[in-house]
């Protein structure tokens, strides 16, 4: 029995390379006014990027081709966000995007993504004010992830949380070790899609990063199972 159990600990211990998921990448533009930084990937830019020491962004925040930078104090998006259907706004790049990998040696595996609009009354469009995220692993093709959302709460004026995007049930998107690229598309909004403006982060992805198992790991692994399979034999009666 102390032997099965002592097996049962060395396989746990294993099999477990990842930690709690925590903040991985989060962007606050609290403070941003004047120039608005395209490619926004450090506090030195303005604003405050958060970026867990295990993960690099590759792209930082951007826009599509279709947009302008919007200018709004404490927050960050685009403007000419202007068609009315998704297909529109797709042939027209209104999007906007970002991208991470793990640090070398690393993988990571993500939860979840929050944030917060802010879209001026303009351009509120009751119940057509949609958006939709989608992800691309590498050089995969971008993947929807769920279906097509409309803006929520009373994002006027300070921007309003819209519900979590959950990740973790996306197996595509656990155990990661190549580059991540996250764009959402919005339609329905006359104008712009702004990240803001509520207390503390307005984006953020959360999830767990760690190092990449050592072969010397699966070999421990094959060793248990051995181990186990050879003392059940044993124990059979003949």
């Amino acid at each position: 029995m102390k032997n099965i159990t002592l097996w049962a600990a060395i396989l746990c211990m294993a099999a477990l390379p990842h930690a709690q998921a925590v903040t991985l990448l989060a962007w606050d533009p609290g403070g941003l006014s004047g120039t608005w930084p395209e490619d926004w990937s450090s506090t030195s830019q303005g604003g405050t990027v958060t970026v867990d020491s295990g993960v690099q962004i590759t792209a930082g925040l951007g826009r599509g081709s279709g947009t302008s930078l919007a200018g709004l104090n404490n927050g960050w998006g685009a403007g000419s966000i202007n068609q009315t259907t998704r297909s529109a706004a797709e042939t027209d790049n209104d999007y906007l995007f970002f991208a991470l990998s793990p640090q070398a040696g690393y993988e990571m595996s993500l939860n979840s993504l929050d944030f917060n609009i802010r879209i001026p009354q303009s351009g509120w469009d009751a119940g057509n004010s949609r958006y939709i995220w989608q992800y691309k692993v590498g050089d995969g093709s971008f993947t929807d992830i769920g279906t097509e959302q409309p803006l929520v709460g009373d994002y006027n004026t300070n921007g309003a949380a819209q519900p979590t995007i959950d990740l973790s049930g996306i197996a595509a998107l656990q155990n990661i070790t190549e580059a991540v690229e996250f764009r959402v598309y919005a339609w329905g909004t006359t104008g712009q899609f702004v990240f803001g403006r509520q207390t503390g982060d307005d984006l953020v992805l959360a999830g767990s990063v760690g190092t990449v198992p050592e072969p010397s790991r699966f070999l421990l692994l094959s060793a248990a199972f051995a181990g186990l399979a050879l003392r059940r034999r044993r124990s059979l009666p003949c």
